[in-house]
């Protein structure tokens, strides 16, 4: 019964059911080969191997019927990495993947799904058990792919209708928190977070995360497999920027709304989702939107703020661009344009005070004082008049702006490495000593702490992979290859792409424009 939880309701079969003993008796050869493990830590227990069991059968099922889950993989490994396979299949090496069932597909799917069941461990994908445990799975589908139901009913849930967006928003609802592909991944994230399983949670989930499976979304992958034009496609892609804004209802007709966001002023057309529509000429609604043809839809709960005056609405619309000013960036093209001007402005200053976008200070005091004396600088150049104005916005008291920094940079005896990324801003690396040093280890004797500081610099999200290149590009990837039982240097852009992957979404800059 377990198994059927899984299933799109919509179009559940009782042919489904064949499943259910597949499932078991693929659990107990998983249990049969375990023995001839080497190591302890891939036995894992009963209750996982029987998870993995469930996850096997649904990867075997999209592989057979070509329902295009794990095809929206490969293809956008290859083009992203050019391999199917990434840390398992060289670029180098002949495509084996053409039979479906492949013991090194399989491989690759186990290696990645150990990571989710068991994320304390780091897991080479080439490891004995790995193989054996994939030769023997493929094997057993060799004998059993004919015993497989005559249709799916997954395949069928997702060639229904896509014609509006509460039709894909079904689909991705299914495929980000009940599909072999993404469950565990969904899982590890509400436990991360300690998160409810609601509504705002699982919006979040399925439109702005990005997973373990190569850093790509839930919307990445049913954007791939889906059967419709591009454009519908790059619509869907571009969903992790949703419009999140307070909307002025300015009329209303059954299921649409003509709403005016009144951060850029603009009107849009939204579908409501509910049989009833709720909202009223004249209300305040906080919200996100997401556009998908000619509509707009709702994406997540919304907020409504009722009698606000004029002025309630214009404080509101100020407070959230000082506030939220990286979401406002998705919509509001000339505040955007105004940012990263701006931006540059300060990367081109920043450079040419110090020599380079990429700076060591020996400890925090010598990064506060070296900053503080670089703005102090520009604002000299300024006339009493411009100063007067930028007093105004910015709260200055005199030429010499003070800036707060973190008590554990500031207090920190250790160098600091600090990178002016030009798309986005100042980003600093507080532990550059000790990374250093295990980098230039170049993989021998790495100690635990080694391990956890280059674990740290590719997961930590505050660190961009420009960042990291930069790094790596003075001192080489032999550990981070170590680190992660990898083969290849083609492999570390697999890693970061994995623990990364928001980073190659668009970016923003990191500051606020405070006068539009």
């Amino acid at each position: 019964m377990e198994f059927t939880q899984y299933r799109p309701g919509d179009t559940r079969l009782n042919d489904d059911d064949k499943y259910i003993s597949l499932i078991d008796e693929l659990y107990k050869s998983i249990i049969g080969t375990s023995h001839l493990f080497s190591s302890e830590e891939f036995r894992l227990s009963n209750e996982k191997f029987h998870r993995i069991s469930h996850l096997l059968i649904e990867f075997f099922e999209d592989i057979h019927f070509d329902i295009g889950i794990w095809r929206s993989y490969e293809k956008f490994n290859e083009v992203t990495f050019g391999t199917k396979l990434p840390g398992t299949l060289s670029p180098n090496v002949k495509d084996v993947t053409k039979d479906q069932f492949n013991a090194l597909r399989i491989q690759h799917f186990l290696w990645n799904i150990y990571q989710t069941v068991e994320p304390d461990y780091v897991w080479s994908p080439f490891h004995h058990d790995f193989v054996i445990l994939s030769k023997a799975l493929s094997l057993f589908m060799s004998g059993t792919e004919k015993r497989f139901p005559g249709q799916s009913s997954v395949k069928m849930f997702l060639n229904l209708s896509n014609e509006d967006g509460y039709d894909v928003k079904k689909k991705l609802i299914w495929l980000g928190t009940k599909s072999y592909f993404f469950r565990e991944n969904f899982n590890l994230y509400l436990a991360k977070g300690n998160f409810k399983k609601e509504i705002p949670v699982i919006d979040d989930f399925i439109v702005q995360i990005t997973t373990t499976w190569s850093g790509m979304g839930v919307i990445d992958i049913l954007a791939g497999l889906l059967n419709i034009p591009q454009s519908r496609k790059d619509e869907i892609k571009s969903w992790y920027e949703r419009h999140a804004s307070f909307y002025l209802i300015k009329s209303s007709q059954g299921k649409k709304v003509i709403a005016e966001n009144i951060i850029n002023q603009q009107n849009y057309r939204i579908i409501v989702g509910s049989n009833v529509n709720p909202f009223k000429i004249n209300d305040l609604i906080f919200g996100n939107i997401v556009k998908y043809g000619t509509e707009w839809y709702w994406s997540g709960k919304q907020h409504s703020f009722n009698s606000l005056t004029k002025e309630q609405i214009q404080e509101t619309k100020e407070d959230f661009i000082l506030n939220s000013s990286i979401i406002v960036y998705r919509y509001d093209k000339a505040l955007l344009k105004k940012a990263q001007d701006r931006n540059i402005e300060l990367y081109k200053e920043f450079v040419e005070y110090f020599g380079s976008d990429f700076i060591v200070f020996s400890n925090g005091i010598d990064l506060a004082t070296s900053l503080q004396k670089q703005a102090s600088l520009r604002y000299e150049k300024l006339t009493e008049g411009e100063f007067e104005k930028l007093k105004d916005d910015y709260g200055l008291i005199n030429k010499s702006p003070k800036f707060n920094y973190p008590e554990n940079v500031v207090n920190s005896e250790n160098e600091i490495a600090l990178f002016y990324n030009i798309n986005e801003g100042q980003e600093i690396l507080t532990e550059y000593t000790s990374l250093k040093s295990s980098l230039k280890k170049e993989g021998k004797d790495l100690t635990s702490d080694d391990l956890d500081f280059i674990y740290a610099m590719i997961e930590d999200p505050s660190i961009s992979p420009a960042f990291v290149q930069r790094i790596l590009s003075m001192f080489g990837t032999k550990s981070v290859l170590k680190a992660y039982l990898l083969k290849e240097e083609n492999d570390i852009d697999y890693i970061i792409h994995k623990h990364k992957g928001i980073f190659f979404k668009n970016r923003y800059p990191t500051l606020t424009i405070v006068n539009k």
